[in-house]
């Protein structure tokens, strides 16, 4: 089973709550023995490989797109930020006066505007209950708390749910989605600069097939001085080399189709990600901060719902929590190394006013 199965297969359903202690997955060792299955083999965990370390990263930038300000020293700021990444939502708990934060999933009791009546949470030992869940608009109007079957629920509650968004899709779906696509162009990557390395396809006998292939492997392990031996001398056995596009111009259109994807990650992100463009290029300042306004957006939204949610927890437990922007920003060491060639009026600068 690969990684990517594996995390799939934990991301269907929320009972595996180890996921939030093994985000990433050992993967075994390459495979680089010389037969096809092998090779198939190989490229599969490479695969694999990039798609964690990507997987990875993104985790990391999407549980930076916030924090959470006064939360009670009986909560984990980890777990409630991962469960509002993969489940995009948290459960406030009262254990006896001890306020505990985990991830949940709705039970049953659906009320009139579709809040649950209860919820499952759960924690990485093992734990699970079943908890009784607040019921926002619900204290006073008897309707609002009537559920599917015609039951009117409690006002008395002991737990509060606290969405991420409005339609409570989790964000790391954009984690996978984005990992996915930048995995793969890394791949395409891969197999370009291969190309380039070897621009055609080799055509030979059976009986020299293992010679050919020893060769080709001592070259790709960047061996200076390779001598072919055996069968490879033999004038009548024939070696053909069948060449196909290797245009280097397909090595930049991988670099820029990844930084495009990133970028248009990290602004979902909230992150600001105008230090990233090189100051040579031909934008306007305008053009610059474009980005940037739409990462402010994005941060906005995100913060401004969450802190709404916040505020059922904050008045049924008696706390002060609030969401706040985490302040991401990227620079790049390239454009540092620029900024002393940069007097900001030149034509060659690249910024227009």
């Amino acid at each position: 089973m690969t990684l990517l199965t594996q995390t799939e297969q934990m991301c269907k359903g929320k009972d595996n709550i180890m996921i939030f202690n093994n985000l990433c997955i050992a993967l075994p060792q390459w495979v680089r023995a010389g037969n096809t299955q092998n090779n198939k083999k190989a490229n599969e965990l490479r695969n694999d490989q990039v798609f964690a370390a990507k997987f990875s990263e993104l985790c990391e930038h999407a549980l930076k797109r916030y924090k959470i300000e006064g939360l009670p020293e009986t909560c984990n700021e980890r777990v409630v930020l991962m469960s509002l990444l993969w489940y995009a939502n948290v459960v406030f708990w009262d254990n006896n006066g001890s306020i505990l934060a985990l991830p949940g999933t709705p039970n049953a009791d659906i009320t009139l505007y579709g809040d649950p009546g209860r919820s499952f949470i759960y924690g990485a030992n093992g734990f699970n209950k079943d908890v009784r869940l607040y019921i926002p608009n619900g204290e006073n109007v008897g309707a609002v708390r009537k559920t599917i079957g015609g039951v009117t629920l409690p006002k008395t509650y002991e737990a509060v749910m606290v969405r991420e968004s409005m339609t409570m899709f989790p964000f790391i779906n954009e984690v996978f989605f984005y990992a996915d696509a930048i995995a793969d162009t890394y791949r395409t990557l891969d197999n370009v600069r291969l190309n380039i390395k070897q621009p055609f396809m080799v055509a030979c006998d059976d009986k020299l097939k293992p010679s050919v292939e020893k060769m080709f492997r001592e070259r790709n392990s960047n061996t200076g001085f390779i001598v072919g031996t055996g069968d490879l001398s033999d004038p009548n056995k024939k070696i053909q080399l069948f060449p196909f596009d290797a245009n280097p111009q397909n090595l930049r259109d991988c670099t820029m189709t990844i930084e495009w994807y990133m970028n248009q990650f990290l602004q979902l992100c909230g992150v600001k990600t105008a230090n990233t463009v090189d100051k040579k290029a031909q934008v306007t300042n305008d053009e610059l901060h474009a980005n940037d306004s739409v990462s402010s957006v994005n941060t906005d939204n995100t913060l401004d719902y969450l802190n709404s949610q916040l505020e059922n927890a904050n008045k049924a437990f008696g706390l002060n929590m609030r969401a706040v922007p985490a302040n991401q920003e990227l620079t790049t060491q390239s454009q540092d190394s620029e900024d002393n060639d940069f007097d900001g009026g030149n034509e060659d600068d690249g910024i227009k006013d």
